[in-house]
């Protein structure tokens, strides 16, 4: 317990700076929470081929540690596809792909951010939770239409912060906020045309609602905004969106998704993933690829890239657990980019109301664009440490295996 107590004290001074500790902080974690389960910890770092390799063969299973154990308490009454595994992740996983093949095309939605408008009467400003909302927005017109209601997106509005809140380890969200979001969409899919599979007896399942809430609405409007503030932190978006905002939409996306890439391969939102295959449980470092080659932001590179290149497993993950949103994310980020752009040009040339990085808090990167308050390094801390305790002396959940 010495060793446990030393290593969540380091953790916490390196949180204070950055939530995503450097390497040799992180590694040192990860290789503890293999000790404290029996297991083996292999760390990939910079080996491209051996990163595809675990991730293609290693089956369905994420580990306990980062999703599992972190992540998974934090949806109250729900879950995510994303963290969850065994029985609970492939009943989740099966009502997503049947409600995935409902929903309109992703044309419409990428008209639908083209479109995108806002209400009258208050100053135009694209902070944070502007970002935040009309994604927010954005998804609901586009799966619901004219049913999505204000009071629909403030409530997932309010969900999402709560789950941003949480998952950065920065305190205990609300947990009334997180179940007032899940009747919201409870509500919603109840009354849309949309069916669950037979093996789900109603929307109100928690495999059910889940399997929509979190990857079409929480995940974009967390996501989004910190790869865009990254983005623009990489580049001047405001001088590109000039430039894209003349050659119009169609012929600004392709680069659009290059910068994008090229985003996400230098400060991806979740920069650690994780495969548990037997006895070995295996950690990819996603930011140590192409740090000697590409140090740099050269998004022109991915504008040659195949698209069954390996690097591109890099940005949204490869084999059963690949994240299933990645042309979801194509069609709905650029053209929502290039909308709030636009409408900030039309507000005076200058793109003053362009402020993606305003009132941002909670990022699992350094954005926040201000030191942590002790009390979230603290809690921080306090999180480790219940990890590692449960990792040590609580079995593993018949349904997670």
């Amino acid at each position: 317990w010495v060793l446990v107590l030393m290593t969540v004290a380091y953790a916490a001074i390196h949180a204070k700076r950055n939530l995503r500790m450097p390497g040799g902080a992180r590694d040192a974690l990860l290789y503890f929470t293999g000790l404290l389960q029996g297991l083996h910890t292999t760390i990939i770092s910079g080996d491209l081929k051996e990163a595809h390799r675990v991730l293609l063969r290693g089956g369905s299973d994420k580990g306990r540690v980062i999703e599992e154990n972190m992540m998974l308490d934090v949806w109250v009454g729900a879950c995510s596809i994303e963290s969850c595994n065994g029985e609970l992740w492939r009943r989740t996983r099966q009502t997503f792909d049947t409600f995935a093949h409902q929903v309109p095309s992703l044309d419409t939605l990428e008209e639908i951010c083209l479109g995108m408008t806002l209400p009258k009467g208050n100053p135009l400003l694209f902070d944070s939770p502007a970002f935040t909302k009309v994604t927010l927005q954005c998804f609901g017109q586009w799966l619901f239409q004219d049913d999505f209601s204000a009071d629909h997106l403030a409530a997932l509005n309010a969900h999402s912060w709560e789950i941003r809140f949480e998952v950065a380890m920065r305190g205990h969200g609300d947990d009334h906020l997180k179940r007032s979001g899940n009747q919201a969409m409870i509500d919603l899919l109840a009354a849309s045309s949309y069916t669950h599979p037979a093996s789900t007896s109603s929307w109100s399942e928690r495999t059910a609602f889940s399997a929509v809430l979190q990857p079409f609405f929480i995940s974009p409007s967390v996501n989004f905004i910190d790869i865009v503030i990254a983005m623009d932190g990489l580049c001047d978006l405001r001088a590109k969106g000039c430039q894209w905002l003349t050659q119009g939409f169609t012929d600004s996306k392709p680069e659009m998704v290059a910068y994008l890439c090229e985003t996400m391969r230098l400060k991806h939102p979740f920069p650690v993933l994780e495969r548990r295959m037997g006895k070995t449980q295996y950690f990819i470092n996603l930011d140590t690829f192409f740090q000697d080659t590409t140090p740099e932001f050269e998004p022109g590179q991915w504008l040659t890239l195949r698209e069954d290149h390996p690097a591109n497993f890099l940005l949204f993950g490869v084999g059963p657990r690949k994240c299933p949103g990645r042309h979801i994310a194509f069609a709905c980020l650029p053209a929502l980019i290039y909308r709030c752009l636009e409408l900030s040009y039309l507000e005076d040339s200058n793109m003053s109301a362009w402020q993606p990085a305003a009132n941002h808090r909670f990022s699992g990167r350094d954005l926040d664009n201000a030191p942590t308050p002790l009390s979230e390094a603290c809690h921080v801390a306090g999180r480790i440490a219940h990890c590692l305790y449960d990792l040590a002396f609580k079995p593993r959940k018949q349904l997670y295996t």
